[in-house]
């Protein structure tokens, strides 16, 4: 005489503070419909994580499965909700539209991302069946969850690969523990004249892009340990001709989740783009020998005129000199911001440190323009320059940061305003202000001030001249002296630009 297989039993009145494996328990008669006999029950529980939850959505059991997905002891879930290991993916009307199902007797069924103990974020596949009762209320929901966070991270992946696909540029993808290719976008293969196959399992260091094996597996190394999110560099490789090309080779490391971690590696031809490099250096150069030149020499001689070396000139004739003058000055100045934008790409924008006195450079400064604003009658009032406030740094370029920042104040200036520098000493920064009561600036122009090209007043009519370079040079002065500048405007009120470098603290700043 054979025996029943073993039955499980789960008690109706929550809450449970201990349930074993849930094949240790007879099912109350209306849950076996729902799990089976016990051998089938039993085997549920080993593929799939299983909970039920009273009425009230309480969770009154899990299994070890859903323990093992989710991190949590079954002590710290027995009486919780399921929102417990909400991940914040989905949105509130998800979770009424799913509540709203079940609360009316129907099984819902769907994918939810969950969050573990540990704050890993996991996908799963869920069916819940709601038990009803006798008046045909739900007494109990049960669910039945697999993970898929693999399928997730392969669909999510198909996804990435189609995409690549699309793009221009050769695509490569590395197993981030053994450097082995396992993708590549149809531009890369084609690249290379070969069947993925033929090439899969392959090691950067095994393509030709000039680098060496150190070089490459440096750059793995940084990524690898965050210690660099993206990096790019330009190299040489070799087409299937014989013949090289520019590229940049961009590398980025990825750990997707659920996922293996892998290194996405970019290669972009760049030929057209040294090309145009190459014919806008020989444009700069072209500027400043062509034009500069000879506005050096014409600046001279309006100079000599205007020394009286020539003797004395009548009135039409100096105001005439003075308008040839100051637009050769403005010349210039529009030569020297092209110039300036030049080096800014390049780099070469510091040629010295030394130590600097920020009071010196800004009463420097300060002479140097006010020279320029007689017609306008505006002042300019310096605070704080009576004693030393060092910095090291290269003097010429803050010196014309400051000489930018007043000139930008007196243009944006009403006649007879009056413009204020500030020198501040604070622990270990030194904090220079200009501030103008000008016109100001909107909040969407000052966002962007110190981008290239980028105008307070933008209209062909504006009063203002330059071309937006300025600033975008300003700015790069400061970061390449490891400080800091801001913008504070206000339409009507007036403007105040501030910079921080660090302090050389000694008994000459005392």
């Amino acid at each position: 005489m054979t025996k029943d297989p073993k039955k499980i039993e789960v008690f109706s009145t929550p809450p449970y503070t201990s349930i074993p494996a849930i094949s240790s328990y007879r099912l109350h008669p209306t849950s076996e419909k729902a799990l089976g006999e016990g051998f089938l029950s039993y085997a549920l529980d080993q593929h799939a994580s299983v909970s039920i939850a009273d009425a009230t959505g309480r969770i009154t059991y899990v299994n070890d499965k859903f323990l093992e997905s989710c991190g949590y002891e079954r002590h710290e879930l027995i009486g919780q909700n399921h929102s417990i290991l909400n991940s914040g993916y989905h949105s509130r009307e998800f979770y009424s539209a799913l509540w709203s199902t079940i609360a009316n007797g129907k099984t819902w069924s769907g994918e939810m991302k969950n969050r573990k103990k540990n704050g890993e974020p996991y996908w799963i596949k869920s069916t819940i069946v709601p038990r009803l009762n006798e008046l045909g209320k739900p007494a109990e929901f049960l669910s039945i969850r697999t993970d898929i966070t693999l399928e997730k991270a392969a669909e999510a992946l198909k996804v990435q690969q189609e995409t690549f696909n699309f793009s221009q540029s050769e695509v490569y993808m590395y197993w981030a523990d053994n450097l082995k290719l396992f993708y590549l976008n149809e531009v890369a293969q084609g690249r290379w004249g070969m069947e993925k196959s033929e090439l899969y399992g392959r090691t950067p260091m095994d393509f030709d892009t000039r680098l060496s094996n150190g070089e490459i597996i440096g750059i793995f190394n940084r990524l690898k340990t965050g210690a660099e999110k993206l990096i790019s560099v330009i190299t040489e490789s070799s087409r299937p001709d014989g013949t090289t090309h520019p590229v940049e080779v961009s590398a980025q490391f990825v750990h997707p989740e659920g996922g293996r971690p892998r290194f996405v590696v970019l290669v972009q031809d760049i030929t057209d783009r040294m090309k145009a490099e190459k014919a806008k250096s020989e444009f700069i150069a072209t500027v400043n020998h062509e034009l500069r030149t000879p506005l050096t020499a014409l600046k001279g001689a309006l100079d000599l005129i205007k020394s009286g070396v020539v003797g004395k000139l009548p009135d039409k004739a100096g105001g005439l000199i003075d308008i040839a003058d100051r637009s050769s000055a403005r010349l210039g100045y529009l030569i020297q911001n092209l110039l300036d934008a030049e080096k800014i790409e390049k780099g070469n924008i510091i040629s010295s440190m030394e130590r600097v006195d920020m009071s010196h450079v800004i009463e420097d400064a300060i002479r140097e323009v006010s020279s320029h604003s007689i017609s306008k009658r505006n002042r300019i009032y310096s605070f704080g320059t009576a004693s030393p406030a060092s910095v090291m740094g290269d003097r010429d370029r803050l010196f014309q940061v400051i000489e930018n920042l007043l000139s930008n104040a007196l243009k944006f200036s009403n006649s007879d305003d009056i413009v204020e520098v500030n020198l501040a000493r604070e622990e270990t920064m030194v904090r220079v202000s200009v501030k103008d009561i000008g016109i100001g600036m909107p909040e969407d122009i000052r966002a962007r001030i110190f981008d290239r090209f980028t105008q307070a007043d933008s209209t062909d009519h504006r009063k203002a001249g330059g071309v937006g370079l300025g600033l975008s040079f300003v700015k790069a002065i400061i970061d390449e002296h490891g400080g800091t500048i801001d913008c504070v405007s206000e339409v009507g009120k007036g403007t105040t630009f501030s910079f921080c470098l660090k302090r050389c603290l000694d008994l000459r700043d005392e």
